[in-house]
């Protein structure tokens, strides 16, 4: 079968009748004001996502539904809003399950800079530390390939930011970079923040992979969460390789992991108390809050 080029992307959609393939990321049933059923998805391709609303009649909506697959490529015919971001198709015809005739390179976001480039950067960040228990920690860490190459592919998220492959590399180098920033306003230990800034999600390397070409969590994500799993990570490789480390400044990185996300609703064991824990805050909060206005801005 010929692969198809992509014709129309997310980004490009206007006011009007448009045809466009797309991936579903989510789906739902949902009523409208009259109590009609009808289906509601969340698309996108590497340009950004959209909803999709399908009227269909009522007879039709749940076997539409079951048949509609999260990673599925759909094409679809029908009207687009710009003011909702949305498109609403009528006819269950101009809706078709794509299966070999498109290329998946145009579905799947990636890193807008070279991960070679950002692993640069960290690695250059970890060989001007003074801390000689942060440096050698750090280097033990990512002198291991098979975990590096796992650090370099994760994303950060499932929908949220960074939601790609090299997400989580991408999004640890801008929240590295807010930090050298904010650093040089504070009598902060830079040292044991950029550490925090490079390990902090360190965890997601075991809790995100791709199913179907889309970013999804695993069973330790949800039951542990991967702040929890990078502290114990970083907690065994001291045990194991540094007897010598010492307690304090193991608790004060420990202190950066396991409160990095602020508030215990926003999943954080603890609060950010010291100035480095603050400062890791509000740096990785900043980051992929921007990110995630400019991916719903594409």
């Amino acid at each position: 079968m010929t692969v198809n080029e992509k014709k129309n992307f997310v980004k490009n959609l206007k006011d009007g009748f448009t045809a466009i393939k797309l991936q579903v990321y989510d789906k739902r049933i949902r009523q409208d004001r009259h109590s009609k059923d009808y289906i509601e998805l969340k698309m996108g391709d590497r340009t950004g996502t959209t909803t999709v609303r399908l009227f269909f009649d009522q007879s039709t909506i749940q076997t539409v539904f079951d048949n509609c697959n999260k990673g599925d490529i759909l094409r679809m015919e029908g009207q687009y809003s710009q003011m909702y971001k949305s498109l609403s198709v009528n006819d269950p015809s101009k809706v078709t399950k794509c299966k070999e005739d498109y290329r998946p390179e145009d579905f799947r976001a990636t890193c807008e800079k070279e991960p070679e480039m950002l692993m640069t950067e960290i690695k250059s960040t970890i060989s001007g530390l003074k801390n000689n228990h942060l440096k050698n920690l750090l280097e033990a860490i990512f002198e291991d390939e098979q975990f590096t190459q796992q650090f370099m592919a994760a994303p950060s998220a499932r929908s949220m930011h960074h939601n790609y492959a090299g997400g989580n590399l991408e999004h640890t180098v801008g929240v590295l970079n807010l930090c050298k920033n904010i650093s040089g306003f504070y009598g902060v230990d830079e040292d044991l923040l950029y550490c925090g800034a490079i390990l902090h999600d360190i965890g997601k390397t075991m809790t995100y992979v791709f199913d179907n070409s889309l970013p999804t969590i695993t069973t330790e994500e949800t039951l542990i969460s991967h702040v929890i799993i990078g502290d114990r990570l970083i907690h065994d490789i001291i045990t194991e390789k540094f007897p010598d480390f010492p307690k304090n400044l193991k608790m004060q990185l420990s202190h950066l992991m396991l409160s990095h996300h602020g508030k215990n609703e926003w999943g954080s064991p603890v609060s950010p108390e010291t100035p480095e824990a603050i400062a890791l805050h509000y740096s990785d909060l900043l980051d992929s809050q921007v990110k995630k206005a400019l991916q719903r801005k594409m």
